[in-house]
């Protein structure tokens, strides 16, 4: 191990540390004159990266940034060096004692004076002239109440930083919490970015980031990555490689598209093709990344072969709960009125969480919506997923699906109620969105699975 130290009584604190068979990522602390260091170690695994590791360091270019950020009253962590080694690369700095921006904005008491520092933050890279290209909310800390920007190795300091620079840094920053944002939130922060005329454009860019961030993640669902595993002809969920062991039980459901099947400790589903496989595996891998629990939990993917259809092994939500449709069969007329407000705003808020995400179901019958323990929701039928922003006629298209696939006797003032949450959510005329909803569903056959089976009735 090579040292490359701005003090060299760092390294005696550092001297009987090894990296050898480490994780891809290591983080290590450790107590030094008074305070605390904290060390990055990043592992190279194959040979293009050891040979850039061995010339171009990654480690050094953030020492150089970090020394940069500073020397431009930056708020980052003091860097004291890096090392090289033969497993890979380590950096040196102060350990700052602080939460990452998105958890402490989660806590909600300081929601307001958080979204403002961001936004100060932001115009300070403009006057520097600094542009990151990893600005997401884990690269920020909060730390008694200021932020504190960290990995620094893509950043930047242009001579000229243009307007799309600036954009650039805003979009990043607000990905991961945009959708979250209240319309007053998001005056305001525009308001303290002096920045209001960049509202329109960044929304643009953040919708191109999202797509960008969907199909990075879906792009990497079959190779070994920091949520996924391959062995064999499995891709396994990091922490799931031990589920899925039970024999086999009975035939849940079969068509010419998909059969499932039920185990005695999980469900799989076999594809008849490999594209609708293809596709279900990847949403699933995408919904991992986004940290959502939306679906029935995936434990690993069975890869088809010439003579083997593949399928995925996932959690069975049988003991939990049922589909909507036969839980509203079911219980429906038991309910009070107090219990079906519940429901509705608990499934509001379910598909608002989904749809606020650009996260839709283009077949969101009853069916596919399973209720858990008469609280929670989850979509079944992964494959049917896509990661596009709701427009108002395809907020019409699933409420129409949705409300021919409940059973007619489902109150008019409950299904109005659910349309109208779900529609001031997204910033919809819910006028607009009722009457709509009623032409499409009008003259529609009501269609659903009730207790004792398959129904279909009439509006009339």
């Amino acid at each position: 191990m090579v040292w490359f130290l701005d003090e060299p009584a760092l390294l005696d604190a550092l001297s009987d540390l090894s990296f050898e068979n480490v994780a891809r990522r290591q983080y290590i602390q450790r107590n030094y004159a008074g305070g605390r260091l904290f060390l990055k170690f990043f592992a190279e695994r194959d040979l293009e990266a050891h040979i850039r590791s061995l010339f171009r360091p990654r480690v050094r270019r953030e020492y150089r940034q970090s020394l940069l950020m500073r020397s431009l009253s930056i708020p980052t962590p003091r860097i004291f060096g890096y090392a090289k080694t033969p497993e890979g690369s380590c950096v040196v700095q102060e350990w700052v004692d602080g939460e990452p921006f998105l958890h402490a904005l989660e806590q909600k008491g300081e929601r307001s004076k958080l979204l403002a520092a961001l936004a100060d933050l932001l115009r300070l890279l403009q006057s520097k002239g600094v542009r990151h290209n990893d600005l997401h909310l884990e690269n920020i800390l909060v730390s008694d109440g200021r932020l504190v920007l960290i990995d620094l190795q893509k950043t930047r300091v242009k001579a000229s930083f243009s307007a799309a620079d600036h954009l650039h840094n805003v979009a990043q920053a607000l990905a991961m919490i945009y959708d979250g944002m209240t319309e007053d939130e998001k005056k305001r922060f525009f308001v303290q970015l002096d920045g209001q005329e960049l509202r329109g454009e960044s929304e643009t860019l953040l919708e191109g980031l999202r797509k960008r961030w969907v199909d990075r993640k879906a792009g990497r669902a079959f190779s070994n990555t920091s949520k996924l595993l391959t062995a064999g002809d499995r891709v396994f969920v990091r922490g799931m490689e031990e589920r899925a062991t039970g024999g086999h039980v009975g035939v849940l459901k079969k068509d010419r598209k998909v059969l499932v099947e039920r185990f005695s400790d999980h469900i799989r589903k076999v594809y008849a093709g490999r594209a609708r496989l293809k596709r279900a595996w990847q949403n699933h891998v995408v919904l991992e990344y986004l940290g959502l629990s939306a679906t029935p939990q995936p434990f690993f993917l069975s890869k088809p072969a010439l003579f083997k259809k593949g399928f995925i092994a996932m959690e069975d939500l049988g003991p939990k709960g049922e589909e909507l449709d036969r839980f509203l069969d079911r219980r429906y007329d038991g309910m009070t009125r107090a219990e079906r407000t519940h429901l509705v705003q608990n499934l509001s808020g379910f598909l608002v969480s989904l749809l606020k995400q650009s996260i839709m179901h283009k077949d969101l019958k009853a069916c596919n919506l399973f209720v858990v323990n008469r609280e929670g929701f989850r979509l079944l039928d992964v494959e049917d997923f896509t990661f596009e922003r709701p427009s108002f006629k395809t907020l019409v298209t699933l409420f129409v699906q949705l409300n021919t696939t409940v059973p007619k006797r489902i109150r008019i003032s409950d299904r109005v109620r659910l349309l109208k949450c779900v529609a001031e959510a997204l910033g919809f005329d819910t006028r607009k969105a009722l009457r709509a909803v009623a032409r499409g569903s009008r003259g529609k056959q009501i269609v659903y699975e009730g207790v004792s089976g398959l129904k279909e009735e009439a509006w009339a």
